[in-house]
């Protein structure tokens, strides 16, 4: 888990349910069949492994997969889209980052690169793919690139599952919330 929920979350408590956002599509990840498709899923409760022997774990964003970037990225465009994103990287450095493009500040001088710059950069990395993406997407993959570019680390929270809260699936039940209904049908689900 991103250590800011824990941030988020008053001292007393501890533990959390969690539930997952599915795919639209059948080729992303979390793509749980057409019943399911674009909303949450209820997965369980959760709390802090306190035996893992650690904190956080500080993980490199290039160490993640591929899948696992491109939805940061993604989700960062999405919620950053208009503000700046503020990265301190291990190297000390501050970066912000935007759609207006990214700018690090070394101590004694300031680098800025524009989001054209950045496009650019990322368009040559990405070119294939960039050719046949539409303009969210290829924005997703400046976004990556910029991530890339700002030597971007997660700090991960070990968690492990408490229980499946039943009373609590009732309840969304009850309130006719926007579960999904999850299919195990292979041919709704298309290729794994």
């Amino acid at each position: 888990m991103d250590h800011r929920i824990f941030d988020e979350m008053p001292e007393d408590q501890k533990q959390f349910h969690v539930f997952i956002r599915t795919s639209k599509k059948p080729y992303e990840g979390h793509y749980y069949g057409p019943d399911a498709k674009d909303k949450y899923i209820y997965i369980g409760k959760f709390q802090k492994d306190l035996e893992a022997g650690v904190e956080a774990i500080d993980e490199p964003y290039r160490q993640f997969s591929e899948e696992s970037q491109l939805v940061m990225a993604k989700e960062f465009r999405r919620y950053y889209g208009n503000e700046q994103m503020r990265i301190t990287c291990p190297s000390g450095n501050k970066v912000l980052i935007s759609n207006e493009g990214m700018q690090i500040d070394q101590g004694e001088s300031v680098d800025f690169q524009s989001f054209e710059t950045m496009e650019a950069s990322a368009k040559e990395v990405h070119f294939e793919e960039w050719e046949k993406s539409s303009r969210e997407k290829q924005e997703i993959l400046v976004w990556l690139e910029m991530l890339f570019r700002a030597d971007y680390h997660v700090k991960v929270v070990p968690v492990e599952f408490v229980e499946y809260d039943e009373d609590m699936y009732q309840a969304l039940v009850e309130m006719d919330a926007a579960n999904g209904q999850i299919t195990e049908d292979e041919n709704q689900l298309g290729p794994v």
